[in-house]
């Protein structure tokens, strides 16, 4: 017989489910786990354990934020390298998927040819404003960083041209 208060079998199940992939039947599992476990005074380890297996089930479904606060929770718990390594993971993959969905070629485009009038204009401040703005979006496209250093030249930042 299963005893209320422990809550290994729960953390268990929660194993088994993130193996078998059923990611909402282990989030459940480890909510539970928490709510036990807090309520009787569990182990700090057994919590921690919860929210570590919680941040890898939402990792598995993509909740990226939701794994982060969920790894960063099981560290407040009890600081494992394991969950720190997952944390650090997670964290740079979101860092790469934000820096994926911020590139636009056709933003870039768009960005120097604001960046181009400005430019013919006289306004070159703006011009370098709006060639780095196309440079961060797309930054391969060798255009940008030439209209960029006659920008530059052109204000006598012949240091920051070159680079």
């Amino acid at each position: 017989e299963l005893d209320d208060k422990d809550i290994t079998f729960l953390l268990n199940r929660a194993a088994v489910y993130l193996e078998m992939c059923a990611t909402d039947e282990c989030i459940n599992d480890c909510k539970k786990a928490i709510d036990i476990g807090r309520a009787h005074y569990a182990d700090f380890k057994l919590i921690a354990r919860a929210f570590g297996r919680m941040g890898k089930a939402y990792a598995r479904q993509g909740k990226i934020d939701d794994a982060i606060s969920n790894y960063k929770a099981s560290l407040t718990e009890h600081r494992t390298a394991e969950i720190l390594k997952e944390l650090n993971d997670t964290e740079s993959k979101k860092k790469k998927m934000e820096e994926e969905a911020y590139l636009n070629p056709e933003l870039a485009e768009e960005e120097r040819r604001k960046g181009n009038v400005a430019f013919s204009e006289g306004r070159n401040p703006d011009a370098v404003k709006h060639y780095n703005e196309g440079i961060r979006r797309d930054p391969k496209n060798h255009i940008l960083y030439s209209n960029r250093a006659a920008a530059l030249m052109k204000l006598g930042d012949y240091q920051e041209a070159i680079k």
